[in-house]
């Protein structure tokens, strides 16, 4: 049976908190971890390890920047498409906000389609 194994990252700027998430990815390759409301993941391991590359480890996008800081743009640059997804935040937050994000982003439609849905629907398999 494959592992599912969520990881909310509420304070996902902290370095620490990647490196943890590094080290279950590594000591569970099957598995896959999604990290939510992920902030600085452009700056911590995952965007700066080669071997982490193929880690099974997603980043949900509610609390990134895509326009003034480009965070989005320079995560789907440096670890791909697949490795991010749409979220909100809801219930805590409004949606307004996230899909405003995912409607600037400065991306093919593709790309954007592939973060909207695609991303969770491959990992759900639905």
């Amino acid at each position: 049976m494959r592992q599912r194994v969520g990881i909310e990252s509420l304070a996902g700027a902290v370095p620490h908190r990647y490196l943890d998430i590094a080290d279950l990815a590594r000591a569970c390759p099957e598995a896959q971890i999604v990290v939510l409301e992920a902030i600085g993941v452009e700056s911590s391991v995952f965007a700066t390890d080669p071997s982490l590359a193929n880690a099974r480890v997603y980043f949900e996008m509610s609390r990134m920047a895509t326009v003034l800081q480009r965070t989005i743009p320079t995560l789907i640059a440096r670890l791909g498409a697949h490795r991010l997804m749409f979220g909100t935040g809801m219930p805590l937050k409004i949606p307004g906000p996230a899909l405003l994000k995912l409607e600037l982003l400065d991306a093919p439609a593709d790309v954007k389609a592939q973060v909207a849905s695609g991303n969770i629907e491959r990992l759900l398999r639905w």
